[in-house]
């Protein structure tokens, strides 16, 4: 009787020795699911992720790169840039998905090779760059956004990563957003990991002089003109958006010299439009 007894208590602590040992397999670091680490919602956060990002790529090691996609990237893009056109690229973005754990830590791995630094391009900076300025011209939260470049050890080429949003601790790849005007209208382009992507650049920009009847009676202010990049790299349709007439007189008169290296995938130039912005200052 003592011997079944025995017997019936050792059964009746079964579950919760099973529990137990279930627990300490799925807690033991062959098992665990890795979690990313946070960073800080800034400049300095961005470049520390991406520096671990340069590393796991040279080790091999895929699971910093597993979240980097956005979770909810159809809410987040239809967010960001309205309904039709957050709708069409969640779909280009969801496309590329798999790629974030293939493509891009071979292009950072490859990237890392030749750069020597790492440059975090945060709203300050971008706010200069006329084809961000685009970009910002119809998303609807722009300053949660920051970009990447690594900077080349010959400073003759930059590599371009693209940009980065902020969500739940640390930050997830977006790509690169471009805005382009096929048949004069304007649409959204998503370039994925891995696509040969030229960023545009000013190659040619004869700076503004300052009116000297405008200084004299005191007026300053910043002018704002769009206008198209074409595949060639020369501005065209150039439209006034604001700016006193003073000032506007004065740099519609040297932008027609300004010259362009244009947007070009896979080789190809493509027609963007621009955001120019002029930031006329009297200085005491």
């Amino acid at each position: 009787m003592r011997s079944r007894s025995r017997n019936a208590c050792l059964f009746s602590k079964a579950p919760i020795y099973g529990y137990f040992l279930l627990l300490s397999i799925l807690l033991h670091p062959h098992f665990a699911v890795a979690q990313p680490r946070h960073y800080r919602g800034n400049p300095g956060g961005l470049e520390d992720q991406v520096r671990a990002l340069v590393d796991a790529a040279r080790k091999g090691d895929q699971a910093p790169f597993r979240a980097l996609a956005i979770p909810d990237a159809s809410s987040w893009f239809r967010q960001m840039l309205g309904e039709v056109p957050g709708a069409a690229l969640a779909a280009k973005y969801e496309e590329g998905r798999a790629e974030f754990e293939t493509v891009l830590p071979a292009l950072i791995r490859q990237a890392a090779e030749t750069r020597k630094d790492i440059q975090i391009r945060h709203d300050d900076e971008l706010v200069r760059d006329p084809f961000f300025l685009a970009l910002r011209a119809v998303m609807r939260q722009p300053d949660k956004v920051l970009a990447v470049v690594l900077n080349p050890r010959d400073d003759k080429s930059r590599f371009h990563l693209g940009y980065f949003v902020y969500l739940d601790g640390f930050f997830r790849y977006v790509g690169w957003l471009f805005v382009v005007t096929p048949n004069h209208e304007n649409e959204l382009f998503l370039a994925r990991p891995g696509i040969k992507l030229q960023y545009p650049e000013i190659l040619q920009k004869p700076r503004p002089r300052y009116p000297q009847a405008a200084k004299s009676a005191g007026i300053q202010g910043t002018v704002r003109l769009a206008a198209n990049v074409t595949s060639s790299g020369k501005l065209k349709d150039v439209r006034v958006v604001s700016g006193h007439p003073f000032l506007v007189e004065a740099v519609t008169g040297v932008v027609s010299g300004w010259q362009f290296k244009p947007l070009a995938v896979e080789g190809k130039p493509i027609e963007t439009p621009v955001l120019l912005e002029f930031t006329f200052t009297i200085q005491s």
